[in-house]
């Protein structure tokens, strides 16, 4: 390692190629090792620029090369009764299965007593390859004021000269690379290659990836003039249309149903055959890194000349692929020229879901005015790029967007409009608000009251959202089904955040005026109904605050949100109690464990019953309750923010939520509305039209009688590229701008984080 950094090449050979020491008892140093930080003598002559000494360094790895050694195994047949134990064993066996012989096997010992133990093996025995060494990821490091600074995670060499714009180092690695890819080693034989293997070097593909995503488009025009990094090779082959025929070196499977059970063949054997290359093409992979510079190239006509002149190359010659996609219909220009614009009219798409930044919205700009008629594209799931950028929060692609007359009623295959997209992922409420201000005022009220698909619940957007906060499973049969947790907590969003549900949900009812409040969904209830099905307090407090009629409309089984709540507290009074037992937190060690200040808070509940009846006569409850529940009732209301651990019991909240409504008939006398026919039939129909189907036939595939193949079942898939990007950066919704917003950067986590909800709520609590 040291003579690696120093450069000295005489240093290396003596170490690593002959015996030394004083007395020359020491055996050579093997060359493909690493230390701790993962930093191998090939990687610091390299990024130390010693050229001469990173070549003379494969060298050795290619003469320290052996092939690993296989354990020799020796089968023999015995027969049941010549092991007395076995036989003993197998006494209640059958006199069938006694005599039937077993196959045996047992490794072959090879190897036996050295006579000298001292004695040091002088050969060195490594079993990895200079390709390897040349591919894999170390540790990136510069030097800074004659320091070593390691500014990045263990990455590849390619990755680090495309980063220090490094030509010529580029250049020495793909030299080596095709140099050593064409060698064959020792012990390289047909059952350790696949039948697809050619002795081509295959640029990696994550690495041709980082390049274009960060607009590396000098260093690119190399790689793919020398390597035609990207290609899809084994993909653009089999879709050519012509058979690629080769001689199998194996046996091919079993004949089931006309067809030959490779994959049953390859899995006997482990084999695990990789595609090469993008079956996307790399203009999606330019937007969604935010690269103008990468998408101007992918859009223009350059990229297909450098794959034509890769395409002439004695490298191409060699592989069979590249020869039978030339004598394919339309030949290698043909196959290229569609993999190239394959689904580029999504390149908007991609845009919107780069990480928003400068970059970013330098790039959006660029394509509305380049690619204008991609603005009202669909992807698979029917949302166009305005739909995209609403759902991920992506304020300025919307205002970028907008500015080119984008398509605000456009709506997707679920009936969804860009106010479900944009409460999907429930924003704050001032995140929300600056989306509503940019939507144009008249279609904005008409939007409120559009529902999705009866067969997707046939909600409007507040519907959805309060279906959403509450817990509800989307699509479910039965009414009541709700789940309170998921895998990773409460399935609520809001649990502990009343104060941000209430705000959310007023400024909802700002904007709409609550015209769709007394619509029903798919199943037939109202945002009151839900509300109540789930026992969320605080949205039911502000839903009678702004309307107290709906505790008087009826739901398509005829039942008002009000008869619902005495419902679930009747239920209560006749369900059998539990069984007695002590809670976990009850204990003795528990009790001593607690902090003095709830102890003080405890004893303080009792001063305070003339502030807690005004609190709650305030809010339209009595004051039954006891002293102890009402600072988490007013916690679960959103009044004031829970400074404890405990959540209110299920009993307490049907209590609370029958006084809501009983209040509020007091205060607002007023008529039952009855359900029309009309809306009693949309419930019918959704359930007709959901059972319809499977009520005559149902058909099933039969996946174990066919062989499954990777391509066939990425292509009979409905779900493109741009689908899903956007489903893996859902998590990163409604999020700020990086504080580094540089194209440079090797990945998207620095984000700066938004504000938290107590925060928000306390700042923008005073617009209400």
């Amino acid at each position: 390692m040291e003579a690696a950094w120093a450069g000295d090449i005489e240093k290396v050979k003596e170490l690593s190629l002959q015996a030394w020491g004083a007395e020359k008892d020491q055996p050579p140093l093997k060359i493909a090792v690493s230390d701790n930080m993962g930093n191998t003598p090939f990687s610091v002559a390299f990024l130390r620029g010693h050229h001469d000494l990173a070549r003379a360094l494969l060298e050795i790895v290619k003469a320290q090369w052996s092939p690993p050694k296989k354990d020799k195994v020796r089968f023999r047949m015995e027969a049941g009764n010549e092991d007395e134990e076995y036989e003993s064993d197998s006494d209640d066996s059958d006199n069938s299965s006694e005599n039937e012989p077993r196959i045996v096997s047992e490794k072959v010992q090879d190897k036996f007593t050295i006579d000298d133990i001292g004695h040091v093996s002088m050969e060195v025995e490594s079993h990895t390859k200079p390709l390897q060494i040349i591919c894999e990821s170390v540790p990136s490091w510069l030097i800074e004021k004659e320091k070593v600074v390691y500014r990045y995670q263990k990455r590849s060499l390619f990755v680090h000269t495309f980063d220090t714009n490094d030509t010529t180092g580029l250049k020495l690695l793909l030299d080596l690379a095709q140099h050593y890819s064409g060698q064959k080693f020792e012990g390289d034989d047909a059952d350790q290659e696949d039948e697809g293997s050619t002795c081509s070097f295959t640029f990696p593909q994550s690495d041709f990836k980082w390049a274009v995503e960060h607009g590396k488009t000098q260093l690119l025009a190399l790689v793919i003039k020398r390597t035609g990094a990207g290609i899809p090779l084994d993909h653009l082959v089999k879709k050519s249309g012509v058979e690629l025929k080769r001689k199998p070196r194996y046996y091919q499977g079993l004949t089931v149903y006309g067809r030959k059970r490779k994959d049953w063949a390859n899995a006997g054997r482990g084999m695990v055959i990789k595609s090469s290359g993008l079956r996307t093409p790399p203009l999606l992979h330019a937007a969604l890194g935010g690269s103008v510079e990468s998408v101007e190239l992918f859009l223009g006509d350059a990229p297909h000349r450098l794959y034509g002149e890769f395409a002439k190359s004695k490298a191409s010659k060699e592989d069979s692929r590249f020869k039978h996609l030339k004598e394919s219909p339309g030949g290698f220009d043909r196959a290229i020229s569609k993999w190239l614009g394959a689904d580029n009219d999504l390149v908007i798409h991609c845009a919107v879901l780069a990480y928003p930044g400068d970059n970013a919205n330098e790039l959006l700009d660029y394509l509305v005015e380049t690619c204008p008629d991609f603005i009202e594209k669909k992807n698979s799931e029917g949302d166009t790029p305005l739909m995209v950028a609403c759902r991920l929060g992506r304020i300025d692609a919307v205002k970028i967007l907008l500015a080119a007359n984008a398509d605000q009623s456009a709506r997707n295959q679920r009936g969804e409009n860009i106010l479900h997209a944009a409460i999907e992922r429930s924003p704050k409420a001032y995140q929300l608000r600056e989306l509503l201000d940019l939507l144009d005022s008249g279609l904005r009220s008409h939007l409120f009251l559009q529902r999705k698909n009866l067969n997707e619940n046939g909600t409007t957007p507040v519907h959805a959202w309060i279906s959403q906060v509450s817990g509800m499973t989307l699509g479910a049969d039965n009414r009541n089904n709700y789940r309170r947790y998921n895998g990773s907590g409460y399935a609520k969003p809001y649990i502990g955040q009343e104060k941000e549900l209430v705000l959310m949900l007023k400024l909802l009812l700002e904007y709409s005026k609550g015209e769709e409040l007394e619509m029903l969904n798919g199943a037939g209830d109202t945002c009151l109904h839900t509300a109540i099905m789930t026992g969320m307090i605080a949205a039911v407090r502000v839903l009678v605050e702004f309307k107290p009629s709906l505790v008087y409309r009826e739901n398509a089984v005829g039942r008002t949100p009000a008869e619902l709540a005495h419902d679930k507290l009747t239920s209560q009074k006749f369900t059998m109690p539990d069984k007695p037992s002590i809670k976990d937190r009850n204990r003795v060690h528990d009790t001593l464990r607690k902090n003095s200040e709830e102890f003080i808070q405890e004893a303080a509940m009792d001063a305070h019953s003339t502030e807690q009846r005004r609190s709650l006569e305030s809010l339209g409850l009595s004051d039954t309750y006891k002293p102890q529940e009402v600072p988490l009732i007013l916690a679960s209301m959103g009044v004031e923010k829970n400074r404890s651990s405990k959540r209110l019991e299920s009993r307490s909240i049907d209590l609370v939520l029958w006084d809501l409504c009983r209040t509020t008939m007091k205060q607002h006398p007023g008529k039952r509305r009855l359900v029309s026919l009309n809306e009693a039939n949309d419930v019918a129909k959704r359930l007709g039209e959901k059972y319809s189907a499977s009520r005559y036939f149902s058909v099933q595939a039969r996946v174990d009688d066919e062989e499954v193949d990777p391509d066939e079942k990425e292509s009979g898939t409905t779900i493109d590229f741009a689908v899903q990007e956007m489903k893996s950066r859902l998590s990163q919704a409604w999020e700020t701008k990086r504080r580094h917003g540089s194209k440079n950067s090797s990945s998207g986590s620095d984000y700066g984080r938004s504000s938290s909800s107590d925060e928000s709520s306390d700042i923008y609590e005073s617009l209400y």
